[in-house]
């Protein structure tokens, strides 16, 4: 009896390793992954996980001039200004500088930093002392793990919209219609919006001239441009 006790250990404890294991190789892939993104690589895969862990993104800004911040979420209720660092070093108080600014000029009621390596004591002291939310390698993989988990449970779309940099209305806001809720995509910007799975209907209005059609969605993202092309709606798919 003694024996086969023994042997029903030894058996749990191997596939205790084994569990083990496989899950540090899965996360050894996901460190390679982040690692060897381009910082607009980063931005675009931090704004899907947020949007896929339940954090509302409300627009991601422009590559370039961006003012301290790469996304804009709904956090806890609150608008927040993200700005994103995919480093090989730590992170030091410049970004956190960076992320107060962005908070006053996107008129948002906190800021954060998230990165895929850590923070220096002095960038944790301004950060606490500023009122700055730090998010760090720890952070980004529980964002990952919570997306997961979310995406096993409900399946859910991610519609990226990007507005077209040209044509007379290009200095205006578009109403964007996603079956019964209205979004708006402000000029010059980019916005990403979460939908459940399944059949969507999608419209933007332009006076009394509309642009619709309808998809069906699956757990992705979809790229599309808005706009107006020659005095009327257009909303097209990018492939």
């Amino acid at each position: 009896m003694t024996s086969e006790f023994i042997y029903i250990g030894a058996g749990l404890l191997v596939i205790i390793l084994v569990i083990v294991c496989v899950l540090a190789f899965r996360r050894n892939d996901d460190e390679e992954e982040i690692d060897t993104m381009s910082g607009t690589e980063f931005e675009d895969f931090m704004a899907e996980i947020l949007h896929r862990s339940g954090v509302e993104v409300l627009e991601l800004t422009k590559a370039s001039g961006d003012f301290g911040a790469d996304i804009i979420v709904l956090h806890e209720g609150e608008r927040t200004a993200v700005q994103c660092k995919r480093y090989s070093r730590p992170i030091g108080v410049k970004a956190v500088q960076e992320a107060v600014s962005a908070k006053d000029y996107y008129k948002c009621t906190k800021a954060a930093v998230i990165t895929n390596s850590t923070f220096t004591r002095q960038a944790a002291e301004l950060a606490a002392e500023s009122g700055v939310i730090l998010w760090d390698r720890d952070a980004v993989y529980g964002f990952m793990a919570s997306a997961q988990d979310k995406s096993a449970r409900k399946a859910c779309a991610a519609l990226r919209f990007s507005r077209l940099e040209s044509g007379k209305y290009a200095d205006e806001e578009i109403d964007i219609y996603i079956n019964n809720s209205v979004y708006t995509l402000p000029p010059h910007k980019s916005t990403v919006i979460s939908v459940p799975a399944g059949e969507c209907r999608i419209s933007i209005k332009c006076g009394i001239k509309k642009c619709r059609f309808r998809i069906n969605l699956s757990e992705e993202t979809r790229n599309f441009a808005a706009g107006y092309y020659k005095n009327k709606p257009f909303l097209e798919e990018i492939c």
